[in-house]
């Protein structure tokens, strides 16, 4: 009989989380995902506009400007290796960005 030893390698998964600090935004405020992810070497964001068009960054903890009001899904997905690869997990939070509000007044009167 042969016997074969072979070293493998295990790692713990990755746990994909981050935090807001508002899930309510005014429209073009900027706001920083804070990525609490643990087991991870590598992160890619992918942030689903009202219209349905997806963007997306492999940034660590990056900063995002919401230009179009309505809900907004982001995604998560951490890697346990670099190049977003390897094993992963995914989270999502909806970010509700609000209509920055138009003032809506006149003056009748000059001040001379």
């Amino acid at each position: 009989a042969t016997t074969v030893t072979k070293e493998l390698n295990v790692r713990e998964f990755p746990v994909a989380s981050f935090n807001l600090s508002s899930n309510d935004l005014c429209e073009a405020e900027p706001v920083t995902f804070q990525n609490t992810s643990t087991n991870a070497a590598s992160y890619q964001w992918f942030v689903t506009l009202p219209s349905g068009v997806e963007e997306s960054t492999v940034s660590e903890s990056p900063s995002w400007l919401f230009s179009q009001p309505g809900l907004h899904r982001v995604k998560l997905v951490a890697y346990t290796d670099a190049g977003q690869t390897g094993c992963a997990d995914t989270t999502f939070q909806t970010v509700n960005v609000l209509r920055k509000p138009q003032p809506l007044f006149s003056i009748s009167q000059s001040l001379d």
